[in-house]
């Protein structure tokens, strides 16, 4: 999907359907909008937030997610780069 319309972007290489579903399960699952939380009496009842509080949390993961993906991107030219440069001085020795 998104991979293949960005192949340039490297950490959308792998990217497949799966993925998104598994962030859409999370988001609307038990572990954010149906999150059980115990009432009054004792019970447990789903929290279900607003969708603005939903939509901004999501909002916040993408953004963190998105930050994580272009450290590790650049982290990944620079081991490449010393590599090459390193390659390149022991052939000039």
């Amino acid at each position: 999907m998104v991979a293949s319309k960005m192949r340039n972007k490297v950490y959308l290489r792998n990217l497949k359907r799966r993925h998104f579903e598994q962030y859409v399960d999370y988001i609307l699952g038990e572990k954010c909008y149906n999150m059980k939380v115990p009432t009054a009496t004792g019970e447990r009842s789903a929290l279900q937030p607003p969708w603005h509080i939903l939509l901004d949390y999501e909002y916040e993961m993408r953004s963190h997610a998105f930050k994580k993906a272009l450290l590790w991107c650049h982290r990944w030219r620079l081991q490449v780069r010393s590599r090459h440069l390193q390659s390149q001085e022991t052939l000039h020795q």
